[in-house]
């Protein structure tokens, strides 16, 4: 058994390039693979979308209650229907959105993985709980990070 977590960037420049990334490192992960996730917008839900179409299951850590609203409505979509597919889902006892529970739904999801997937810029977090961080903190706890290039869309 392999729990694969994920964090990522929500704009990015190609989904498809990711998705087909994303998948080439599900296929090298020992069976049964369990994908955890916070469900946000861009590569939380690609990978979300992988981990099911590998024949794994899924386990989502929202970060705070009113997460869902904080998402574009386009996004709260997939979210429901990723959510709907899950096998667990776990709401993190924040009432809103931002650095503290996304901070929290990352070291939660880093206490259950055995390999993090990072869509990764290289650059630097906005803040706790970012891409950047949550590679810095894997790699301290000697998690296997697993990197995959992304461009992020302008101005993101």
């Amino acid at each position: 058994m392999t729990t694969v977590g994920i964090t990522g960037h929500r704009d990015l420049e190609d989904d498809a390039l990711a998705r087909s990334e994303i998948d080439a490192v599900l296929a090298g992960v020992d069976a049964p693979l369990i994908g955890v996730s916070a469900l946000a917008a861009g590569a939380d839900q690609i990978f979300a979308d992988a981990v099911l179409d590998a024949g794994g299951v899924l386990e989502v850590i929202v970060p705070a209650h009113d997460y869902r609203i904080s998402l574009e409505p386009q996004d709260r979509l997939v979210f429901d229907r990723l959510v709907e597919s899950a096998q667990s889902v776990l709401t993190l006892d924040y009432p809103h959105a931002g650095s503290g529970a996304y901070l929290a739904a990352g070291l939660e999801m880093l206490g259950r993985c055995d390999l993090l997937v990072a869509v990764w810029d290289g650059e630097a977090s906005r803040g706790d709980g970012g891409t950047a961080d949550m590679v810095r903190r894997a790699r301290e706890l000697g998690i296997p990070v697993a990197v995959i290039d992304a461009v992020r869309a302008p101005g993101d």
